[in-house]
C-alpha cells in the first residue's frame, strides 16, 4: 500500500504514443463545467517532422491513505480528516473534506520539485456526499508553498445526473513552466454545511519534454 511518498521514477511516451494528456477522462456523467485555468497541450510533434519530441512522466507523488502515521498531507480547518471507512475507493483510508460556510475545509500535499516540469497531471479518485447539481470543489495551487496565493486549477462542479454514493476518477494538469516548487490544495466550498468530499488514490506526476 503507498502511504504518502514522494516518489521519483520515470517513463516515456514517443510522439506516436496514444495517451493524450490534454483533458480529463470521461466519466459515467457529464463532464466537468470548468476543468483547468491553464491545460497543456503537450501532443505537438507533427508526425512528418524531423523533430520528434519524447514526452517523459514522472511519478511525484502518490497516497492511498492506507497508513495513517506515515502519509504526508496537511488538513486545513476543523471539519477536515482522516477516516477509516468501508466506503473508501481502494483499502480502507479517505481524507474527507466538509461544507461550511463560516470556514471550508482543505487538504494540502508536500512542496514538490517540479523545475524539470512544464505541468503536472493530479489524477485522483472522489465521491461526494449530500451534494446538489451545482455544488462543486476545488484543485488549487500555490508556488513553493511559501504562504503565497493560492490559484485555481480547476472546478469540479457537479452536473445534472450524477450520484453522490459513485467514485468517479478525475485529472487536472497544472501549468509549471514557471514553477520550480509547487504545492496542490484540494478544497470543499460547496453551498451549506455538511456537505462531504472523499478523496482516495491521488497520483501527481511531472510532464517534461
Amino acid at each position: 500500500a503507498v502511504a504518502g511518498k514522494i516518489i521519483a521514477s520515470a517513463k516515456k511516451f514517443g510522439a506516436s504514443d496514444s495517451t493524450s494528456f490534454g483533458a480529463p477522462p470521461s466519466l459515467d456523467t457529464s463532464p466537468p463545467e470548468l476543468v483547468s485555468s491553464e491545460l497543456i497541450d503537450i501532443d505537438d510533434a507533427s508526425s512528418d517532422s524531423d523533430d520528434i519530441r519524447t514526452t517523459s512522466i514522472t511519478d511525484l507523488y502518490e497516497n492511498d491513505f492506507e497508513n495513517e502515521q506515515e502519509s504526508s498531507y496537511t488538513l486545513g480547518g476543523p471539519h477536515a480528516s482522516y477516516r477509516r471507512s468501508r466506503y473508501a475507493h481502494s483499502g480502507r483510508g479517505v481524507i474527507v473534506i466538509k461544507s461550511n460556510l463560516a470556514d471550508a475545509s482543505s487538504v494540502s500535499f508536500p512542496s514538490l520539485p517540479v523545475s524539470s516540469s512544464i505541468a503536472i497531471m493530479v489524477k485522483f479518485w472522489f465521491r461526494s456526499d449530500r451534494f446538489v447539481s451545482g455544488d462543486s470543489f476545488v484543485v488549487e495551487y500555490q508556488s513553493g508553498g511559501n504562504g503565497g496565493e493560492w490559484k485555481a486549477a480547476g472546478r469540479r462542479m457537479m452536473p445534472d445526473g450524477f450520484r453522490n454514493s459513485e467514485w468517479y476518477e478525475e485529472t487536472f494538469d497544472i501549468d509549471t513552466a514557471d514553477l520550480d516548487e509547487i504545492v496542490v490544495r484540494f478544497r470543499c466550498d460547496a453551498y451549506g454545511n455538511r456537505k462531504l468530499v472523499l478523496l482516495d488514490d491521488i497520483h501527481i506526476s511531472g510532464i517534461s519534454i
